[in-house]
């Protein structure tokens, strides 16, 4: 075997090669150059640094290209890295800080009194979806209330199953929480009216209690409306009541349903002789109070 002639091989040479190549890589970078530079590093300032300011950069790029935080990474999930620069001792502090994204989702949490749907769907944001041509009437009709400072608007959003209804009252209730900073109750109304219907004799202080919670919540969403297990009872003790205090309220609420307005109407005229006296009652409250029904009916939604 020959023998490698060390004589040429230059160390310093080959290690300043290194690090010009990292800096030039740092500078192609703008706007993390950017941030360096704010830091008013001088060129050896900045070499003498490198390897931190190479992971800066790596940990800044991977924030900037967030692949959301379930699918985050990184050694300290849901944080990011800032760097200060002390002149005085030629030494860059490096912290760490919750990012915006995780931050926003602690808020979000917090807004809800009930969330009763897909955790994966929590703090989804309008950008997240797909806002095509059904959808647009609705989201306008949505940011619309949003931007007034009293946003009382009832929303009723009908169409087929897993059209997206759920997801886009879910991203409604995200821009609520940060717009207007106030509590929301996203509940299934099915299992509502069977857990208030459970209690309604065994605990009658709870069911008044959680009664006048759902009435008097900022922004109450009944997901999967009409899938109820409907009677006399529920309709006059529970559905009414409800509804008619957060119309009295002027308080905004909005349904989603798989089947169509007429059809509930007829599902809540159950009863007596004047059942269909007050299913037309309980309707006629709701559509005078959302105005126009959206129906985004279309091919299956996923995210």
């Amino acid at each position: 075997m020959n023998k490698i002639d060390t004589s040429k091989i230059n160390p310093d040479a080959d290690f300043n090669e290194y690090i010009n190549t990292l800096l030039k890589e740092l500078k192609e970078d703008d706007e993390v150059y950017s941030l360096i530079k704010a830091q008013n590093m001088t060129v050896k300032e900045v070499k003498d640094n490198i390897a931190h300011l190479i992971e800066f950069k790596n940990d800044h790029n991977y924030c900037r290209n967030c692949p959301g935080l379930k699918k985050c990474n990184k050694k300290l999930p849901h944080f990011t890295t800032t760097i200060r620069f002390d002149k005085n001792i030629n030494y860059l502090y490096t912290n760490t800080t919750a990012c915006q994204k995780y931050m926003d989702k602690i808020r979000i949490d917090a807004m809800y009194e009930i969330y009763d749907a897909n955790e994966e769907w929590k703090g989804v944001r309008l950008q997240d979806l797909d806002l095509s041509n059904v959808r647009r009437p609705v989201v306008k009709k949505f940011i619309e209330g949003l931007n007034k400072e009293n946003f009382t608007d009832w929303i009723f959003v009908t169409g087929n199953r897993k059209c997206g209804k759920s997801i886009m009252l879910s991203a409604f209730a995200t821009e609520f929480a940060i717009k207007k900073n106030k509590q929301i109750s996203f509940v299934n109304s099915a299992n509502m009216v069977k857990e208030l219907s459970a209690i309604v004799f065994s605990d009658k202080e709870e069911f008044n209690n959680r009664m006048t919670s759902l009435s008097e919540i900022p922004l109450l969403i009944l997901d999967g409306f009409g899938n109820e297990v409907v009677s006399e009872f529920t309709r006059d003790n529970i559905m009414f009541p409800l509804l008619s205090a957060r119309s009295d309220l002027g308080l905004p609420t909005f349904f989603s349903s798989d089947l169509e307005f007429d059809d509930i109407k007829s599902l809540y005229s159950t009863g007596k002789a004047n059942g269909a006296i007050r299913g037309k009652q309980l309707m006629s409250l709701i559509k005078g109070n959302i105005g126009e029904i959206y129906d985004i009916t279309g091919i299956s939604y996923k995210m």
